[in-house]
């Protein structure tokens, strides 16, 4: 899936990825793998990237800003 963020349009500023749980927590993980939080399905999780163009992604490169959980 990161590839795929990589191939982005950097005139896009805001994207929205709809994917099975378990591809999105590696994703979280990946890109933010100092934040460990359990995803419940149809979680959101909002990560921000700060001074990087869409295909400089690497692994730690998110900051965590929340999830929002329908259970809650």
């Amino acid at each position: 899936m990161v590839e795929k963020l990589c191939q982005i349009s950097n005139n896009l500023k805001k994207i929205l990825i709809v994917a099975h749980n378990s591809e999105v927590t590696q994703l979280l993980h990946f890109l933010c793998p100092t934040k460990v939080v359990h995803l419940d399905p149809a979680d959101i999780v909002h990560i921000e990237f700060t001074g990087i163009e869409w295909n400089e992604i690497t692994e730690d490169s998110g900051i965590f800003i929340r999830r929002v959980s329908f259970r809650d």
